[in-house]
């Protein structure tokens, strides 16, 4: 295959006029093909590397790396799952979380055992304060607390 330059549109966001305005690149055909044929797997790469769980695990034991690449591939797998129900139920897109508050919810939901703090599928989009009271110290040395003591009146039976 000849290699050449290709002109290529890109739509990007400018910031200071607000508005989507298309500017122009070049990029290699070959890259251009790649780019276009390679499916979901660098797209699923790129989300997981995005928020990356395993990079303070490397001297730790080796159990811990592959362990967190699992966890952060199924985190990955599991917001791709969620985009394509909210798409094929036609949510609006302003009530799609971001990866970032998809991941966040679910660590919320994992530390307080309480429901995430968004209902995207109903179109209640609860304001990120509600995330980030869920969050609060406070909050957590509540939840942690009611925990032990829940566990010590257990254990004193």
């Amino acid at each position: 295959e000849k290699r050449e330059w290709i002109e290529k549109d890109k739509p990007i966001y400018n910031v200071d006029s607000g508005q989507v305005e298309t500017i122009k690149f070049l990029r290699m055909n070959y890259i251009d093909t790649y780019n276009s044929t390679m499916g979901r797997t660098d797209v699923a790469d790129q989300l997981r590397g995005s928020y990356r769980l395993d990079t303070w695990v490397r001297n730790w034991k080796w159990w811990w790396s592959p362990l967190f690449w699992g966890l952060g591939t199924m985190l990955t797998n599991a917001y791709i799952t969620y985009l394509k129900v909210n798409e094929a139920y036609a949510v609006p897109k302003k009530n799609v979380l971001s990866h970032h508050d998809f991941q966040k919810s679910i660590a919320v939901a994992w530390i307080t055992g309480k429901k995430a703090a968004y209902d995207s599928a109903s179109g209640d989009s609860s304001n990120p304060s509600d995330l980030a009271s869920a969050m609060s110290p406070i909050t957590l040395e509540s939840s942690l607390s009611s925990k032990k003591k829940a566990k010590n009146s257990r254990i004193n039976r």
